[in-house]
Order: structure tokens, then C-alpha cells, then sequence
């Protein structure tokens, strides 16, 4: 396994100290489910998924479990 730690503050800018605090499951209560030929979802409408990059692209997404982890599938990871 691997994990790897991110931090943000108030502003949701990244930094790599301190918690943010999330509401872990808690959907907002204005969003909509995404279905195949749905809409792309709202900024913050999903706040427990993350998106992965690497080099600036995006790699893969993932759900937040905790402050400290992010649970992704296998195809998220590289030696």
C-alpha cells in the first residue's frame, strides 16, 4: 500500500502542515447524481473525491477516508 499525505488550510490552498476538516459522506444537499450522459458535476459538489496528479495531468481519482488517507484503486499507483 501506499499513502501519501496532503494537508489544506481554511482556503483550501495546499500546504504540509496542519488538518482540514472534512464531512466525511456528507453530500450536499443540492447536487444531483451523475449518470453516463449526465453533467459534469459542481466544484465541491462531491467533497470526499479527490483527483490525482502527477507531472501536471490528471492521473486518477480517488475518496477521501480520513484527513490523512485517500483510497484509490491499483491503477492509481506506479512504481
Amino acid at each position: 500500500m501506499t499513502y501519501i499525505t496532503y494537508t489544506c488550510d481554511e482556503t483550501g490552498k495546499w500546504i504540509t502542515t496542519g488538518v482540514c476538516e472534512a464531512e466525511c459522506g456528507k453530500k450536499r444537499t443540492s447536487a444531483t447524481p451523475l449518470i453516463v450522459g449526465g453533467t459534469e458535476a459542481e466544484k465541491y459538489e462531491f467533497p470526499w473525491v479527490a483527483a490525482i496528479y502527477t507531472e501536471g495531468s490528471k492521473l486518477c481519482a480517488g475518496s477521501i477516508i480520513s484527513p490523512y488517507h485517500v483510497l484509490t484503486g491499483t491503477t492509481s499507483s506506479s512504481p
